[in-house]
């Protein structure tokens, strides 16, 4: 069945990019300004018997946004009850509830602070701890154990692009690892692995 044949069969119906069905219903309390209701949500509401309350959403069981099957449709509480079902298995982030233990930073400094931060990702190091050169900076130090470099040239030789190599720069000069010679020229200051 074409577009236009399906539309002609189903005026009041359309999909959209992200594959939800759309519903003509203007007068319905969850249309939108053009009077459109998302089917999933009219489906949902059928089938717990009552109007959705502000803030719950619809989970698609199979992840098909297109099938609003009353057996494909989970009303959940919140946004963050929705985001839970969608997590996946291998997932490292912290639950919501989950506890937060106190270790220590791997660097063997000594400071303790929670494992997950504000939004729940998994930490080893205190900030600035991480002992860890990142492979641009990796590459313009192998650069300059070979003698001072103009800017131009580490960025000429390195392969970066002008703003990787201010960064990594500027990250080098901060570990104390790189320092100016004079503008525009770096040498680097002890070894390195």
């Amino acid at each position: 069945m074409g577009e236009t044949t399906a539309r002609r069969a189903y005026p009041h119906r359309t999909v959209t990019k992200s594959g939800y069905v759309l519903i003509y219903q203007p007068e319905h309390h969850l249309s939108d300004v053009r009077g459109y209701v998302y089917e999933h949500r009219l489906v949902a509401e059928q089938k717990i018997g009552r109007p959705l309350i502000k803030g719950e959403m619809i989970h698609h069981i199979d992840g098909n946004a297109g099938n609003n099957h009353p057996d494909n449709l989970e009303v959940v509480s919140s946004h963050e009850a929705h985001r839970l079902l969608h997590r996946s298995a291998k997932s490292i982030l912290r639950l919501p509830g989950d506890q937060n233990p106190i270790i220590e930073c791997a660097c063997g400094c000594g400071v303790q602070f929670e494992k997950y931060d504000s939004v729940g990702r998994p930490r080893q190091y205190v900030s600035g701890h991480n002992p860890m050169v990142a492979p641009s900076q990796k590459a313009l130090l192998d650069l300059l154990m070979e003698g001072p470099l103009r800017t131009r040239d580490l960025i000429s030789l390195s392969g970066l692009t002008k703003t990787a190599a201010a960064m990594a720069l500027s990250r080098l000069n901060e570990k104390g690892m790189i320092r100016r010679v004079k503008w525009g020229f770096w040498e680097a200051i002890a070894s390195h692995e």
